[in-house]
Parts: structure tokens; C-alpha cells; sequence
């Protein structure tokens, strides 16, 4: 039975009355946790199948303007951006809402949110001991973990926070922006704890003020052996998307794998122990990258993420190791989000009615990712947070795919086909840095 509505309490009154946990914080310390009693959603295969579909979506968007007019190299989660988003729109009312909904092809909360939910509980089922291709025992980790950081004694309205609990087993850690590095420490160590350290420093010195309110934060941490360890291939030539030839370590196998072509590009899809998670990568034909890399929407991501067709392929690629941090709120203006970030709007009523809190509007949303692939298999993790204050034909015979020249990469969920980590390799030899 839900409990009867406290509308606008004060997180201190709700915390008398809702499930209170401890977490660890920067440097020791425990913040109390007000959490709504409400019962998180059961999952449905069905919804986590269409939020496969929004992220996808999502992840054609950002890909170009994400890959900028430069060269570099690129990695990003839509999955945790997506998550992100979805914790905002849960508190998003008019223009907000609109612009959130059609940027990620949904046709309101309910549906978002319950797809949200159910893909998440799936990508957590992917998670411990499996089996690879030699019969061995091994390790899968996959987790996806979300938190609130909103100002102490500010009021919160209980159905954002209970929206939060049942798509998002979500509650909300109450801090003093008004000591914002402090804040900002609590926020790290808690990306920093949920990504096994592979990002420390979301929220960069200065991000933060007196005048936020709230914020908002997925953490992804990815990391699977391959199903088949590849063998180290020594230094290889690699073409960079500058026309350079560069010497990069490169690992080689041969076996079957998921493969297609089609026009001017090949794909291959290396599973993960388990073969639950896999990588895909989009190999251009020589010379043709920028025009497939022109072509990539999510019809095209769709297609090479649920290759069934299967060849023996001798695969050779490069290791690489790659980071990107970004900012968001430029990037999705340009794709027709401007509501939120507007001070003259009110449409996060639906989170707080508190005067020492209203107007909310979104001041940035930042954006982390890691990567590192090599023979034995990979480490990915991203954080994503949203501050706010006021204001083709069968294969005949083997296949040799060395790909010795710029390429996409995804890390995604097989029965979902849902992307987790997307990117691009230009210079292997580079750690990407934005």
C-alpha cells in the first residue's frame, strides 16, 4: 500500500518517515539517503527491447556532433546520458518535457521511464561468473547506478521522488551547496566508487556554486573478457585519419564471428565470456570513413548490432585506450533541447514547489567516458550529471578484416541491442582527451 502523499515536505521531514541508508562519501564521511518507500517497477522484456531502441537513437544523434569537425578520437555512453535524461524528464513538465520526449523518440514519461527500468535490472542480470568459448569460468561485470545530490533542508515533491525510486532506485543525498567543493568531493567519490575509480573527477572545480540546487548523476562501469582471448600481434601500421602511418600494438584472431558488408564498410562482432555483451565495429572501406561515418543513424547502428550471419574471420586490430569528458548543453540545443536550459522557464515544478528553490533550470550536464581494449578483453566506464540550479548476402569462404584504418567502435547488450559505450578509433596511438 503506498503511503499517504506529504507533497513538499522538507528532506528532513522525510527522512523521519522514508527507508534511510548510508553512503560512502569523499573522504569518509556519511550522508543520509531520503529515499521513498515506494517498491521499485518489476522489469519487462519487452520494455527493456524499446529502451533499446531509445538509446540507440540517441546515440546516432550525439555521434556527429559529438565527433566534432576535428580528427580525435571519441568515446561516449548513451546509455548513461539517456538514464540521465530520464531522471530529468521525470521532474520535466511543458517545453522541457516536449523537447526531452522528441529528442529521444519517446511519447511521454510513463514509457521512458518503464523502459529505463526494465533495462537497466537487464544489463545488472548481466553481471557475474560465466563461461567462455574454452569452457573456463569468467568474470562479467555491468552496473548502472544513479543518485540525487540536492541541497539540505530544501522541499521535494514526493511523486519526483517516488518516480525516482521505482524507475530508478534512486534516492536523494542531501549536501550544502553552499560549500560547493565539499559537495563536489561527495559527488566524485561517489562516480569515482561506482565506476572502480576509472573517473574521479566528474564535476571539475568551479562547476558547482551556492546557487545549485541538484544534481543529478548515472554511473556505468563495464568490464568482460573476451569470449576468446586474442594474441598479442606485436606493432602493427595503422593509417590515421590524418593519412599518417603510425606503428600501434595490435592483437590478432581467428575464429567465427557475427559479419556483414555492406555499402563500403564491413562489420565484425567480438562477444564477451557469456556472449551477453559483445563489441561491434564498423570498419570503413580504405578511404571511406567520413561518408559511412556520415551515414550512421540509428537505422544503420540497428543493422550492424543485430548481425545473425556468421564467418570465420582473421581478425587483426589495435589495442587502444581512449577517455573523452564533455559538456552536453551546447550539443543538445543544437538538437532542439533549449527548454531546460532556459531561466525564464518554469517547468520543473514537478520536482519543487520551495521558493528557495524555484525556477529550476538545468545549468549544465557533463559527460565522462573511458575505454580500454586489449587482448584479454574491456574496461569501460562513463558518468553522466545534469546540475541544476534557478535560473547483406551470405559469406562464402574466410574472411581477413585487418583494420589498420579509422573505425567505430560499440559495446553493447546483444538481446537488446542497446549501446553502452560508442566511439571511434582515429589514432590508437593517442589517449582522447577533451
Amino acid at each position: 500500500m503506498r503511503r499517504r502523499s506529504r507533497t513538499g515536505l522538507p528532506l528532513r521531514a522525510l527522512l523521519a518517515a522514508a527507508v534511510v541508508v548510508a553512503a560512502s562519501a569523499c573522504g569518509g564521511d556519511e550522508l543520509d539517503v531520503a529515499r521513498s518507500e515506494a517498491a521499485r517497477e518489476e522489469a519487462t522484456a519487452a520494455d527493456a527491447q524499446a529502451a533499446g531502441g531509445v538509446v540507440r537513437t540517441l546515440a546516432a544523434n550525439l555521434y556527429t556532433p559529438l565527433a566534432g569537425a576535428d580528427d580525435g578520437n571519441l568515446v561516449y555512453s548513451p546509455t548513461s546520458i539517456v538514464v540521465a535524461l530520464g531522471m530529468l524528464r521525470a521532474g520535466a513538465t511543458v517545453a522541457s518535457a516536449d523537447q526531452l520526449d522528441a529528442l529521444l523518440g519517446t511519447t511521454g514519461p510513463d514509457e521512458l521511464h518503464e523502459a529505463l527500468n526494465s533495462l537497466e535490472q537487464a544489463l545488472a542480470a548481466r553481471s557475474g561468473q560465466r563461461e567462455n568459448a574454452g569452457g573456463e569460468t569468467a568474470e562479467v561485470a555491468l552496473s548502472s547506478a544513479n543518485s540525487l545530490w540536492a541541497q539540505d533542508g530544501a522541499r521535494w515533491e514526493e511523486p519526483f521522488l517516488d518516480t525516482l525510486a521505482r524507475y530508478y532506485d534512486a534516492g536523494v543525498r542531501q549536501v550544502d551547496f553552499a560549500d560547493p567543493e565539499a559537495a563536489r568531493g561527495s559527488i566524485n567519490g561517489w562516480v569515482a566508487d561506482n565506476t572502480e575509480d576509472k573517473i574521479g573527477e566528474l564535476i571539475p572545480p568551479d562547476a558547482l556554486s551556492d546557487a545549485t540546487k541538484l544534481v543529478l548523476v548515472n554511473a556505468l562501469y563495464a568490464k568482460a573478457p573476451w569470449d576468446t582471448a586474442f594474441h598479442d600481434a606485436g606493432q602493427r601500421d595503422f593509417t590515421t585519419a590524418g593519412g599518417q602511418v603510425v606503428q600501434a600494438p595490435a592483437m590478432r584472431l581467428a575464429t567465427t564471428f557475427p559479419y556483414q558488408a555492406g555499402d563500403g564498410w564491413q562489420s565484425v562482432t567480438i562477444p564477451y565470456a557469456g556472449r551477453e555483451l559483445a563489441m561491434t565495429l564498423l570498419v570503413p572501406d580504405a578511404g571511406a570513413f567520413a561518408a559511412v561515418e556520415g551515414r550512421l543513424d540509428g537505422e544503420l547502428l540497428g543493422t550492424v548490432l543485430g548481425a545473425t550471419q556468421t564467418a570465420q574471420v582473421d581478425l587483426q586490430l589495435p589495442m587502444f585506450d581512449l577517455r573523452t569528458a564533455t559538456t552536453l548543453s551546447e550539443t543538445l540545443a543544437g538538437l532542439g533541447v533549449t527548454a531546460p536550459f532556459d531561466p525564464l522557464t518554469t517547468d520543473f515544478a514537478p520536482m519543487s514547489t520551495d521558493p528557495d528553490v524555484v525556477p529550476l533550470t538545468v545549468s549544465e550536464i557533463r559527460h565522462e567516458a573511458t575505454i580500454t581494449v586489449d587482448e584479454e578483453g574491456t574496461e569501460a566506464a562513463a558518468a553522466t550529471s545534469v546540475e541544476m540550479g534557478p535560473g547483406s548476402a551470405p559469406v562464402d569462404g574466410p574472411v581477413e578484416l585487418t583494420v589498420d584504418r579509422p573505425f567505430v567502435f560499440v559495446l553493447h547488450d546483444v538481446e537488446t541491442a542497446t549501446p553502452l559505450f560508442v566511439g571511434r578509433v582515429t589514432d590508437p596511438t593517442l589517449l582522447s582527451a577533451r
